[in-house]
Parts: C-alpha cells; structure tokens; sequence
C-alpha cells in the first residue's frame, strides 16, 4: 500500500494523469462500489491491504476526488476497532496516516449504523412467529419484542 499510495500522491502533483488513473483503478478495482463484488469470497484483486490500510485509501480518495473509494475502505475500518486512533504508520513509521476528526465521527456513526441494521436484521431472521393462540396479539407481540430484544441480554 505504501508503493500504491507514492505512486497516487506523486502523480498527481505533478499531474501524470495516465499514472494516476491507473493507480486509482487497482485501489478502486479493490475498494469497490459493487457491494456483491465485494463480497465475493474468491475475488481476486492485485491489491492485497490488511484493513487498517483503509486509512491511507481514506486519504487517496480525498485528495483524488474519488468518493466511490470510501464506502468500501469505511467498512474495512469498523473491523480494526481502536486501533484506527493510532493511525497507519507509512515508510519509516516516524509519520502516521492518520483520519482527521470528521472521518473519525462518519466511522463511528457509521459502525453504530451497521450495528443496529445487523441487529434488527438478526432480529427479524430469529424472531419467533406468533402463537396462533395469543388472543391478544399485540400483547404477545410486546412481550416477544421484550424477549427477543438484543439489548436486552
């Protein structure tokens, strides 16, 4: 990621459109917009990034102007837990990659989204079905809602 992300940074400073866009297409041909193409277990792509590698992703696509970049390198950070506090180190490790506040705020709003979509989806999958014996059936339905909350373990 450090080689990928000199390339990007040197040509586009000094404006080597061609090298540059064809930096952009391996970090986009791994960060993809496709959700289903992310999710391919047997994808293979020539960018192979742990996830705290999002970061420096999170900084290329800012400075290219490349938004389709940040969903994708976004969810890889909601896996790295604290450790995106401490940034990425870059070449020697005396510079750190660092998110600035408001990515931090969109990640931790974002995992917080994820969570509670995850959860409700769960939820709905593990819910039970109503007894065809309740005579009251929002009663039944209040006392599974209470049951089967997951914030209620």
């Amino acid at each position: 990621m450090d080689s990928l992300c000199a390339v990007v940074l040197l040509s586009h400073k000094y404006q080597m459109d061609r090298l540059l866009a064809q930096a952009i297409s391996h970090l986009t041909e791994y960060y993809t917009d496709d959700f289903d193409t992310w999710t391919k277990p047997d994808r293979q792509t020539c960018l192979k990034p742990e996830r705290i590698d999002a970061i420096t992703a999170v900084s290329i696509a800012k400075i290219t102007d490349t938004p389709s970049i940040l969903p994708m390198a976004f969810l890889d950070l909601c896996f790295v837990g604290s450790a995106v506090l401490d940034g990425r180190p870059c070449g020697d490790a005396h510079y750190r990659n660092m998110l600035d506040l408001p990515d931090m705020k969109r990640l931790f709003d974002g995992k917080a989204a994820v969570l509670e979509h995850t959860s409700k989806a769960i939820r709905r999958i593990f819910a039970p079905d109503k007894s065809e014996d309740c005579a009251a059936t929002y009663r039944c339905q209040r006392g599974m809602d209470i049951v089967s909350s997951p914030w209620q373990w």
